[in-house]
């Protein structure tokens, strides 16, 4: 994967998908994968907005049963399981508890074990082979900073968590890549091209060249997320806004759970989470409507301090002192007045401009990490319509990785010639899929690429960089750290790297801390 921005202006393309969030990189490889010539292009770095800000899980959404969404998450649950084959090396079943407290309101202790009963009913989880509820002493057993004060049961069930999915964007624009697509970061759209009413592509800016250029394709799929409305605006000021943007953050500290838990706010009855990830606990979200500048987003301290309070009301002693890391997100929701942001549906609507005399342009708004596939699935499936393409959608059987435990063998066989061990080994297999093969065939033949050069670091380390740089288009020590390496979150480990890397001769940019 080359960043070549002059190859986007050699030719008319039939798709240019604008956003490079996971879902602009799933639409760009679902028309690649049925034949069409695929541009995408990307201001800032793939997965590095909304999708790097998310929960990382890839759920049916429990609360959202509580809303009356059953359609939602019926189909969040089917797109679960595709997930689950299409990406096994990192995509995984989570157990969650729902504790229930003598202090709960009546309503939350008689609606929160019905919810998880039916969601499981609606997964088609054998709802008798594990049991439901667990008693405060079993809780206790496997969660010892749980508050016991109060506790009455808990009540489980399994979601999914994609603990890296930022790696999930490039997994899907690597097979876009793979079969034809040509994609850019750092791609600013500053313009949509017009000719009369019809939009034939774009005005985009190489903001590490600081060069203009056009791209012309025979449709347009606006995948900006939260910028959708911004972009429209571009060539039609007084378009009707579309989407309803709300504020999110998380919170990183030291690990305190065993189990991921599905909460209820005490100030507000707002659901929240509390979740193992990657030896950390991840804390979150917030969801407030989002006023401020995009690209100058903050951790406000009253945001921080409604975490804490709830995750302090029920783990008292939790390390919350401390905060590893804290990143913010704005989701782009179809857009409703009246609601709540929280009680706003996570559904997502196509939007084909051509009533607005925009013909050729669609804009996706709204949408959960989770249907991601769907809903590139619907995008296409409209493009062929209007481009007389018609080719079916294949993204629900073609995996990212065929045999987790094969390419696991593969790997190890490969990977122990040059002294790599087992720890290093899964995590690469984790976290790249089948690039890992790649990445081990550069140290082996290149034995400077075998070296570890700090005992924080993975022996991998310098071959996962050079395949960073050369083959998944990293600009920054940012993408490398917290979009290719995924190493990025723990502080020593990301201090250790920044070392390591001022010695190595590969040309990043530098490294600009947002705030964490």
């Amino acid at each position: 994967m080359k960043r070549d921005l002059q190859a986007l202006t050699k030719q008319v393309f039939d798709l240019l998908v604008i956003g490079g969030g996971i879902f602009g990189c799933g639409i760009a490889r679902d028309a690649a994968l049925r034949g069409m010539s695929v541009a995408l292009v990307e201001k800032s770095d793939f997965g590095g907005g909304t999708t790097s800000a998310s929960s990382r899980l890839i759920h049916g959404g429990l609360r959202y049963l509580a809303l009356g969404d059953f359609a939602l998450v019926r189909e969040a649950l089917k797109e679960r399981q595709i997930l689950l084959h299409l990406a096994p090396n990192r995509i995984t079943m989570l157990p969650f508890l729902v504790p229930l407290y003598r202090s709960d309101p009546f309503s939350w202790r008689l609606i929160a074990p019905l919810g998880v009963t039916l969601y499981r009913w609606l997964a088609h989880e054998n709802t008798w082979a594990l049991p439901n509820r667990w008693s405060p002493e079993k809780i206790l057993r496997h969660e010892p900073l749980l508050r016991f004060d109060g506790l009455l049961s808990g009540w489980s069930y399994l979601d999914a968590q994609e603990p890296f999915p930022e790696r999930l964007c490039l997994d899907n624009l690597l097979d876009a890549v793979r079969h034809g697509a040509q994609v850019a970061n750092y791609a600013k759209v500053t313009n949509l091209l017009l000719s009369g009413e019809q939009v034939i592509g774009a005005v985009v800016q190489d903001l590490l060249a600081d060069e203009t250029f056009e791209i012309r394709a025979r449709c347009v799929v606006n995948a900006a997320g939260a910028w959708v409305d911004d972009l429209v605006k571009l060539a039609k000021p007084k378009a009707p806004s579309r989407v309803r943007r709300t504020k999110g953050i998380h919170l990183l500290v030291p690990a305190f759970v065993n189990h991921a838990f599905t909460l209820r706010a005490p100030q507000d009855g707002r659901i929240f989470f509390v979740l193992p990830w990657n030896g950390f606990s991840l804390i979150g979200t917030t969801d407030t409507d989002c006023d401020e500048p995009l690209d100058k987003l903050t951790v406000s301290d009253a945001d921080v301090d409604y975490l804490v309070a709830a995750t302090r009301h029920y783990f008292p002693d939790a390390p919350l002192d401390n905060f590893l890391f804290t990143f913010v997100g704005v989701r782009s929701l179809v857009r409703v007045e009246g609601k709540m942001p929280s009680s706003v549906s996570r559904r997502h609507l196509i939007v084909d401009h051509a009533k607005e005399g925009l013909k050729g342009l669609i804009s996706v708004v709204g949408g959960k990490m989770t249907t991601y596939r769907r809903i590139a699935q619907e995008v296409v499936d409209m493009v062929c319509q209007q481009l007389g393409k018609f080719a079916p959608c294949v993204t629900h059987h073609r995996a990212f990785v065929d045999d987790h435990e094969e390419l696991l063998r593969r790997v190890r066989h490969q990977a122990q010639t040059i002294g790599w061990d087992e720890p290093t080994i899964k995590r690469l297999v984790t976290i790249y899929g089948q690039s890992s093969e790649a990445i081990v065939k550069r140290a082996r033949q290149n034995a400077s690429l075998q070296l570890r050069l700090d005992e924080k670091l993975p022996k991998s380390f310098v071959a996962e960089v050079i395949h960073a740089v050369e083959a998944e288009m990293a600009v920054t020590v940012d993408d490398l750290m917290f979009r290719r390496t995924m190493l990025g979150f723990d502080p020593q480990v990301r201090e250790a790297a920044i070392r390591v890397l001022a010695n190595l001769p590969i040309g990043l940019k530098p490294f600009t801390l947002r705030d964490r």
